[in-house]
């Protein structure tokens, strides 16, 4: 099998050489915004001055021609691209930044964001690592992406604006709902891939060619995912966590034997039914909150990674974040929120158990210490329905709950700034938040008496009645 894999040769896919090629002008017209489609045009009118061909390229052209939406643009230039991104920024306006290593620059104008690459042939000292860049012609850069359904391009020249090419056998791939490589070292050069195939497989409904599979089988077996650094591979499941439905993504990575590969030094691997009914939680509670299109933004991938490692050792837990890369800090930080998740979550249980119920004070000052995501995971988790809402409440009114004094009442009580404001004001916010108080004149009077008895004698002001 390492023979195959490491086997010059090339895909079927490759085998045809002539260039298809047909307009979609009109196609573009109807996909993109006017304002978007003036900047393709401008920039299309300057690479002809510079003498440079310029084409959309990637996922932004493969959407095109699936009908689905996508402003995420790239562009490759056959010359100079961020001499090109300069240029434009310099004529019509906008902010360019360059990145010299790698011949690339990003081009922001209005509220749009253009990735512009100069076309570029990448070569990898050793398999899994990252890649060293020299420029190359347009068919030598397109060879080098990962699958036949990225390689289509649509010029924005003048001359030839809105004409689709077609080097690889891309359309028939479209049409036939393929997956497939470029070539036989494909996952060799770049193992992050194999998740990039499962991702496209999943998300567009496609099936990812037999002799491509072939070769993730052979990459997996040989140990190339064990050699990337932990960075990537978090990177590539923020990117699945990301997907409206993650789900079948993850439970095709558990089909071909991703997880083992991914964390090696596990000593027990997730159960597969029970890891898919605590993912399948996960994905209902994240989907609820973003639903409630509150300020705080979820990191959803926070999430799903701690209900993978449920009902790990805390040793096997630490183990599997250290492999994906974080820093010490955040990894610490990350291990104990999941460490006091686990306590309150069990403390929540006992206090709602058999009817009871926590009060709104106590339950807020359990949760409010924890992070979102944590308090999503223990929600998504929970055997106790009732405590499932009890959490609801908290993210949607609960944490909310304010008072209407401040430290100036307390000042006007009497009481000198200290740490004794924020003892008082904390002991109002808990009886509003217990319905004990539902008034400012209420919460004054409480303030009031919490003084006297945490403090000396407070004098009323003048006119005010003991």
């Amino acid at each position: 099998d390492q023979g195959d894999i490491l086997k010059e040769g090339t895909l079927p896919a490759e085998g045809a050489r002539r260039v298809r090629r047909k307009s979609v002008k009109g196609l573009l017209a109807e996909s993109f915004p006017a304002r978007l489609l003036a900047i393709f045009r401008n920039l299309g009118n300057l690479a002809d001055e510079m003498n440079c061909g310029i084409f959309l390229v990637g996922g932004v052209v493969r959407d095109l021609l699936l009908r689905r939406p996508n402003l995420d643009v790239d562009i490759v230039v056959e010359g100079d691209g961020i001499a090109l991104a300069r240029a434009y920024a310099r004529r019509f306006g906008g902010r360019c930044h360059g990145h010299e290593p790698f011949r690339t620059a990003v081009l922001m104008v209005d509220d749009y964001k253009l990735d512009i690459a100069s076309t570029r042939l990448e070569y990898y000292d050793a398999p899994a690592s990252l890649p060293k860049v020299e420029q190359s012609s347009l068919k030598v850069d397109l060879y080098r992406r990962d699958f036949t359904i990225n390689t289509m391009v649509v010029s924005l020249n003048s001359r030839t604006y809105g004409e689709l090419r077609d080097y690889f056998g891309a359309g028939r791939d479209l049409k036939e709902r393929s997956i497939r490589a470029l070539h036989n070292l494909s996952f060799v050069e770049d193992p992050t891939r194999i998740f990039r195939a499962i991702r496209f497989e999943q998300k567009f409904n496609f099936t990812i060619g037999r002799q491509t599979l072939h070769l993730i089988h052979n990459a997996v077996k040989i140990g190339f995912l064990r050699r990337l650094s932990g960075s990537r591979i978090l990177n590539e499941i923020k990117l699945i966590c990301a997907e409206s439905d993650p789900l079948p993504i993850f439970a095709r990575m558990s089909e071909l034997k991703l997880w083992r590969e991914i964390f090696p030094g596990l000593r027990r691997r997730p159960d597969a039914a029970a890891l898919t009914g605590r993912l399948q939680g996960v994905k209902e509670v994240v989907t609820w909150y973003e639903y409630l299109y509150l300020e705080k933004r979820v990191e959803s991938w926070r999430v799903y990674f701690l209900a993978f490692l449920d009902g790990l050792q805390a040793d096997q837990a630490a183990y599997c974040v250290e492999r994906l890369g974080f820093d010490k800090n955040l990894g610490r930080a990350f291990i104990k929120a999941r460490h006091r998740g686990i306590e309150v979550a069990a403390e929540l249980g006992r206090g709602y158990r058999n009817g009871r119920n926590l009060k709104p004070s106590r339950l807020v000052e359990l949760l409010a210490e924890l992070p979102l995501e944590v308090l999503l995971y223990i929600m998504a988790g929970h055997e106790n329905e009732t405590v499932k809402k009890a959490i609801s409440n908290y993210l949607t009114r609960l944490q909310f709950v304010s008072i209407d004094i401040s430290g100036h009442d307390l000042v006007g009580l009497g009481l000198k700034p200290g740490p004794l404001f924020k003892r008082v004001l904390d002991e109002v916010r808990k009886a509003r938040l217990d319905g004990l108080v539902g008034s400012r004149d209420e919460e004054l009077e409480l303030a009031r008496r919490r003084a006297r008895e945490l403090a000396e004698p407070v004098p009323s002001r003048p006119g005010e009645k003991e």
